[in-house]
Formats: structure tokens, C-alpha cells, sequence
């Protein structure tokens, strides 16, 4: 599903879980994780990160500034939102699945598509 959503769309979606956040914030964690790993592309800023952090009961969605008009913070709330009852019934598997499906639908639906 990653795969098909950056072929098709240019945007890369990474999904990160960790067993320990190791002290930090979710926020600071998943910003260090995305800009040291260099999600999304470098000019087009099109990357998203899904960090979940199920030992903590944290998940975060990090957007790049390329896709913020298409996932903004009410819609990140919501895909966060609609994972907890799957992972409160220990789904983490479906809970996953779910936010990178919601994801991905937003991002092809709103037609996002930067030239290479």
C-alpha cells in the first residue's frame, strides 16, 4: 500500500512503531525521526509519518508542508481518533492499517500529484 500510493502519487508515507519513545515527546520523536530520515521528497516536502508507540499509548501523524493542505491537523485528528478502538481491542495490526488506508485515500482523493 506504501508502495502504490508514492508510485502513484510521488508522497511517501512511512509508518514507524516503537516499543519506547525514550523519553521524548511524541512530537519531538516523530519531528527528529522524519527530518533525520528524510521522509518525502526534499524540494516537494511530501512526506507523512504515522509513529505509533503502543507501550505509551502515543500515535502521531507528521505531515510535510508540501501535503498540509491535504492532510491538515483536524484530518490527522480524526485518522488518530478512528485507530484507538482497534488498538483498546489489541488490533494493532488493523489499527495500522486503517490510518495508512485513510491516509493514502485522502492524498489520491484530493488529487496530489507533484512532478518529479
Amino acid at each position: 500500500m506504501l508502495e502504490s500510493l508514492e508510485r502513484d502519487t510521488l508522497a511517501q508515507l512511512v509508518v514507524v512503531t516503537t516499543p519506547s519513545l525514550d523519553g521524548f515527546s511524541i512530537a519531538d520523536y516523530s519531528i527528529a525521526l522524519g527530518r533525520g530520515w528524510g521522509i518525502g521528497h526534499r524540494e516537494r516536502n511530501d512526506g507523512l509519518l504515522l509513529v505509533v508507540a503502543p507501550n505509551e499509548r502515543k500515535m502521531r501523524i507528521e505531515v510535510g508542508y508540501g501535503l498540509e493542505g491535504t492532510v491538515d491537523d483536524v484530518f490527522a485528528a480524526d485518522v488518530i481518533e478512528g485507530m484507538k478502538p482497534f488498538f483498546q481491542n489489541a488490533d494493532f495490526d488493523g489499527g495500522v492499517s486503517y490510518g495508512v488506508s485513510r491516509l493514502s485515500d485522502r492524498v489520491r482523493q484530493n488529487g496530489y500529484r507533484k512532478a518529479a
